[in-house]
C-alpha cells in the first residue's frame, strides 16, 4: 500500500471515529435528559388529563408535552441507529485495512489471499467462484473473471445497461438495480470493448485495492 493510500485511509478512519464519538455524546446527553424528565412530564400529563375528563366528561386531545417527549425519543432512536451505521462503516474500513496489510505480505504463488469487503461492505467467499484463493490464481486470472471481480469491487465503470438500470432505480421506476447484472455473453461483449492496456489497468487497480503485490504491464506502481 502506498504512503498516499495509507494517509487517505487513516484520514477516513479518523473522520469516522470523530463522527461516531460526537454522535455518541449527543445520544448520551439526550438519553439522560429523557430519563430525568420523561417520567415526571408523563405523570403530570396523565394527571391533568384525568382532571379534565372528570370536569368536562370528554376525552382530552393529545397534549404538546407528550408529543415533545415522543419527538425526543424518536430523535434519540435515530441517532442511535446512525451511530450504529457509522460504527459498522468504521469496522468495515478497519477490516479492509487489516486484510490489505495481510495480502501485502503474500509473495508466493501458493499463499492464500484474504478476501476484502467491497465498497458496499459485501465480502466474497472462495466457494462463489469470484475470489481467487491464492496469489498464483490471482496473477493468472483470465479476462472474464477479472472483469467480474473488478465490477464487484467497483474499479471498472458501470456498463450502459447498468447505468440505465441505476437511473431507473433512482427515479423510482425499479425496485432495485441488481437485476441489471450482466449475463456471460454481455460480459464477454464488454470485455471486447476494452483494450489490453485497459484490462491491465483494471488488474492493477484491483491488485492495489486488495493490497496484492502482483502487477501487469510495465512502469506501474
Amino acid at each position: 500500500m502506498s504512503t498516499t493510500e495509507e494517509q487517505a485511509l487513516k484520514k477516513e478512519v479518523d473522520d469516522l471515529k470523530k463522527q461516531v464519538a460526537a454522535l455518541q455524546e449527543i445520544v448520551q446527553k439526550q438519553s439522560l435528559l429523557i430519563s430525568k424528565t420523561g417520567e415526571n412530564v408523563m405523570a403530570m400529563q396523565v394527571k391533568n388529563q384525568g382532571k379534565e375528563m372528570e370536569k368536562m366528561g370528554i376525552t382530552p386531545a393529545r397534549s404538546s408535552s407528550a408529543d415533545l417527549i415522543n419527538a425526543d425519543i424518536a430523535t434519540n432512536d435515530d441517532l442511535v441507529q446512525l451511530v450504529g451505521e457509522l460504527q459498522g462503516q468504521l469496522d468495515t474500513i478497519e477490516e479492509r485495512s487489516i486484510r490489505r496489510v495481510v495480502n501485502s505480505t503474500k509473495t508466493k504463488d501458493d499463499d492464500v489471499l484474504a478476501p476484502l469487503p467491497n465498497p458496499d461492505g459485501d465480502t466474497p467467499t472462495f466457494s462463489d467462484d469470484l475470489f481467487p484463493k491464492t496469489i498464483g490464481e490471482f496473477k493468472a486470472i483470465d479476462d472474464f473473471k477479472l472483469y467480474r471481480m473488478a465490477k464487484f469491487y467497483e474499479v471498472l465503470q458501470p456498463s450502459m445497461k447498468q447505468q440505465e438500470a441505476f437511473e431507473d432505480f433512482m427515479d423510482g421506476k425499479a425496485e432495485n438495480f441488481y437485476s441489471a447484472d450482466l449475463t456471460d455473453d454481455e460480459i464477454n461483449a464488454e470485455i471486447k470493448k476494452l483494450s489490453k492496456d485497459e484490462l491491465e489497468d483494471a488488474f492493477n487497480d484491483l491488485a492495489r485495492y486488495l493490497g496484492a503485490v502482483a502487477r501487469r504491464g510495465e512502469s506501474t506502481w
